[in-house]
């Protein structure tokens, strides 16, 4: 005889004599602790002439059962009730019972229903049996109702059942006048669900449902992507049918919900996610939406791994130092107003969130970033909860803001009434939290131009806060966090984006709020007074060819927006016009913000100084090995840092003040195969003084190279640009939309956008949840403007027979320039050996077992020596289902300064 369902399940079958327990026994976990989730399966298989290859059927149908619902190694995994043998009724009946289904208490009961099914002349529907006599129904078979109601009626707090039978959904009419038995308290105090896996006038085939429930199983632990711990019958159904697909035969095998006791999307816990990965957070609720996120964090610890100096703990905690040292003093001074602000792309978010995480306590006392923490420069650590809490404005309104403020600070909104302006009221509630007595609050706000009423939330939500955020007496000076006497202390810090003050301007910065002053060249930032580059400084900019490619196009886009001029493509030195979306580029939102706080510090993170912090961002992300090291060809240590710092000025010098571009840079010298050419080559560095629209399109050609062509790549990513919300969910829609701009569908969708997340390409994208869905978006908002353009032509790059600047060139020559390689040449292959493991797609990890770079770019701009920098590290993909090809996770941009049908047979 086939083995049954509890040899399926490991615990072997139980003769039809013996029962699995007493009653109510089945319920139990492995320590005889009642169970809290329990899967119950009343599994027909042996019939006789058909059973061999039916009773097949029915153990594939139990095997996927037991990999969604019994995995090894679950969180909260569901007991499995050992089956006996179903010969007939009776057998039925006792299993109920001495399994105690309807006695079944705990969190959630999921039983399955398979097997022969037959629709009776009354309209009953029977499940069949072994010894079933045709003719004799009501006496030899069961009624399924019984069954699926034994589980309804049970105590358990939410019930799913399946029924997987011929002519499934027959059972609808008598369950719904049954279900009329159960208390009204009982049908919508949890949650009651069944399911019929055919219609009430069809076959089912016994192997057709498994093979479709292991491919939506698949397509949950990839491309789904929901985020949370449990699915709702929707997000099961959903992915169902999209499994189905259109063809009409098989949308015949769709489910159908019979007995609905809970919303269509809400959560149950009869439906275990296998996709879901709980998170990593590392610092406190309040603060999350600004922190940096640990995956980021985690990409720098990696490589400080390999750094000269064993207390050096790498970019994150030591980089930008003078700018982290004022942000930091400002944050120890109750009261006050500090607007952090900067061009598109010069790393306002990544300041903010750098001094959002080292405050929290949690974060700084995690034994993974202890020490580093500990390691960091002086006057750069922020006291423990120095920031209250943290807000992004990013797609916010002004009563979103304000809701995440209250919420943060631990008030709870009053919901407000039919005719109350929601704004209004927990303006007023905000007020009243601060004028009571108790500790200093300090509030940082980011994203404020990305926000969808910026203005709004100037005037209606952060001017009423004002007058709380006098600093008291003597404040200039850095002093102990204590409660306040009569109220609460206000301290507020916002990031907002703006263009750079004209060159005049830029140099005469003097100081209000205590920050040091800065003169031109003196490092790290520009600290502004009310009274330098005020409200005329925020014009369009048309930067010189020493402020790069980046600066140029950063200011010219916010300038276009305010005057609407329209202008060149900026690779060829001109301006461009960037798309004005909610008020993100309004010039006029700095000059708001210093009208209702006239006193307020500003700081910019474009200083000159930053130019140097770029230089150092480069070689970071470049990674240079020890001195004490020697490479193949002799070349030391010390040369080769030389050589990579040389390389690092060269590209700061041509995107400053863009740190955006600086990674986008650094990350394309870390991988080419030889980035001492790449460096040196005047198309390269033609790309690199275009900024971000340059850099962007070789890394469009070089995912050639990967398998993911250009034009696919760029309908992807510019999917992702239009998305409303919080970005594009993979699952059908990213391949929809992104068919939608190509102009066709897309071959392999899934293939695509898995070879995007894992590629080069991933450090241009990054992602967020919303309604339980891992989305995806631009990076950066200058970005998403600059893919949203229709003018821009980002397929535009060097090709094989392209002239190079002054010339022309062989074929194959001018792709070579660029390193994208030509055709017929393999691409850049990853070093064999580095290390890598759990590191974002593309980030790589450049410690002392890296190979380092041999050349050098000397002062007449061409390479000395020969490759090579190590190539990125590609992370191993999440375990995924040996008949699923292998998709990554979602890839975090590397340390983004911003943030064949087997027979079928009926059942």
């Amino acid at each position: 005889m086939q083995r049954g369902a509890g040899a399926l399940a490991g615990r072997g079958n139980t003769p039809s004599g013996e029962p699995p327990g007493g009653p109510g026994e089945g319920g139990r976990g492995p320590a005889g602790e009642p169970a809290e989730r329990v899967l119950v399966t009343v599994a027909v298989r042996d019939y006789g002439d058909d059973a061999g290859e039916f009773a097949d059927g029915i153990d594939e149908q139990l095997a996927v059962l037991d990999e969604w619902w019994c995995p090894p190694g679950a969180a909260e995994p569901f007991h499995k009730v050992p089956q006996p043998e179903l010969l007939e009724r009776h057998d039925v009946e006792r299993f109920l019972h001495e399994a105690g289904v309807r006695e079944t208490r705990g969190k959630a009961l999921v039983l399955f229903v398979t097997g022969h099914g037959r629709l009776g002349a009354s309209g009953t529907h029977f499940l069949q049996l072994p010894r079933t006599e045709p003719r004799r129904q009501l006496a030899t078979a069961v009624r399924t109702s019984e069954i699926v109601a034994a589980a309804l009626d049970s105590h358990a707090e939410h019930v799913l059942v399946i029924v997987n039978t011929c002519y499934a959904r027959g059972v609808a009419d008598e369950l719904v006048r049954l279900c009329r038995e159960i208390g009204p308290k009982r049908r919508h105090g949890g949650s009651l669900e069944v399911i019929a896996t055919c219609d009430h006038d069809q076959l089912v085939h016994v192997r057709r449902f498994p093979s479709v429930l292991r491919r939506v199983l698949d397509r949950l632990r990839t491309t789904a992507q929901i985020t949370s711990p449990w699915l709702s019958v929707a997000h099961l159904m959903t992915e169902f049918e999209n499994e189905l697909g259109s063809d009409a035969e098989r949308r015949k095998h769709r489910l159908h919900r019979i007995v609905e006791g809970a919303g269509q999307t809400t959560l149950t816990p009869c439906l275990p996610n296998p996709g879901y990965r709980p998170p990593r957070e590392v610092v406190a609720p309040a603060r999350r939406q600004v922190a940096t996120p640990a995956d980021d964090i985690d990409v720098w610890l990696a490589r400080a791994s390999g750094r000269p100096q064993e207390d050096d703990p790498g970019w994150y905690f030591s980089g930008r130092r003078r700018l982290n040292r004022e942000l930091t003093a400002f944050l120890g001074r109750p009261g006050g107003v500090l607007l952090l602000t900067g061009t598109a792309g010069s790393g306002k978010s990544a300041v903010l969130g750098r001094a959002v995480t080292l405050s929290d306590p949690l974060f700084c006392t995690h034994p993974r970033y202890r020490d580093a923490v500990g390691s960091a420069p002086p006057g750069t650590v922020p006291a423990p909860d120095a920031v209250t809490v943290a807000v992004l404005a990013r797609r916010h309104s002004a009563a979103d803001v304000l809701r995440e403020l209250l919420l943060g600070l631990g008030v709870e909104p009053a919901p407000p009434g039919p005719t109350d302006d929601p704004v209004e009221r927990w303006t007023a509630l905000l007020d009243a939290y601060l004028a009571e007595p108790g500790d200093p609050v300090t509030v940082v706000l980011d994203g404020l131009d990305e926000a969808v009423e910026p203005f709004r939330i100037v005037y209606g939500v952060l001017a009423p806060l004002s007058a709380h955020c006098a600093p008291p007496p003597a404040a200039s000076l850095p002093a102990p966090r204590r409660p306040a006497s009569a109220r609460r202390r206000l301290s507020l810090v916002i990031g907002v984006r703006s263009s750079r003050p004209p060159a005049g301007e830029e140099t005469a910065e003097t100081v209000t709020g205590g920050a040091e002053t800065e003169g031109p060249g003196t490092g790290g930032s520009g600290t502004e007074g009310p009274a330098a580059g005020g409200v005329g400084t925020e014009g369009p900019v048309t930067e010189g060819r020493a402020g790069g490619g980046a600066a140029r196009e950063g200011a010219a886009m916010e300038g276009a927006v305010a005057g609407g001029a329209d202008a060149a493509d900026p690779a060829g030195g001109g301006q461009v016009t960037g798309q004005a979306r909610a008020g993100s580029q309004d010039p006029g939102l700095l000059s708001a913000l210093r009208e209702v706080f006239p006193s307020a510090t500003v700081l910019r993170t474009d200083g000159p100084g930053s130019r140097d912090d770029i230089a150092d961002y480069v070689e970071a992300l470049i990674g240079p090995g020890p001195d004490g090291t020697t490479a193949p060809d002799g070349t030391t240590g010390s040369a080769v840092r030389a050589g990579v710092r040389e390389a690092a000025v060269t590209v700061a010098d041509e995107v400053w003040p863009s740190f955006l571009d600086a990674r986008l840079a650094g990350e394309q010298l870390r991988t080419a195969a030889d980035p001492a050419a790449l460096v040196a080559s005047p198309r390269w560095r033609e790309l690199l003084h275009a900024g971000t629209t340059g850099l962007l399109r070789r890394d469009l050609l070089l995912a050639e190279a990967e398998g993911l062509p250009a034009e696919v790549a760029l309908a992807l990513l510019r999917s992702g640009a239009f998305a409303l919300g919080a970005g594009i969910p993979w699952s059908n829609v990213w391949p929809t939309v992104a068919g939608a701009l190509l102009g066709r569908p897309i071959e392999d969708p899934d293939r695509m956008i898995a070879t995007l997340l894992r590629g080069g390409l991933s450090g241009y994208l990054a992602h967020d949840h919303e309604d339980d869905r891992l989305v995806y978006r631009p990076a950066h908002e200058r970005l998403a403007e600059i893919l949203r353009d229709p003018r821009q032509d980002l397929l535009a790059g060097p090709r094989d027979g392209d002239p190079a600047p002054g010339g022309t060139a062989a074929p194959g020559e001018a792709a070579a320039q660029v390193g994208v390689p030509a055709q017929g040449e393999a691409a850049a292959q990853p070093v064999a050996g580095l290390p890598g493991e759990g590191l974002p797609a593309g980030s790589g990890d450049p410690s002392d077992e890296t190979v380092p770079w041999r050349g050098t770019v000397p002062p007449g701009g061409t390479a000395a020596g020969s490759e090579t920098l190590p190539a990125p590290v590609a992370p191993p993909p999440p375990p995924t289902p040996p008949t699923q090809p292998a998709l990554p996770a979602p890839a975090a941009p590397a340390a983004s300064p911003e943030h064949t049908s087997p027979r079928e047979q009926p059942a």
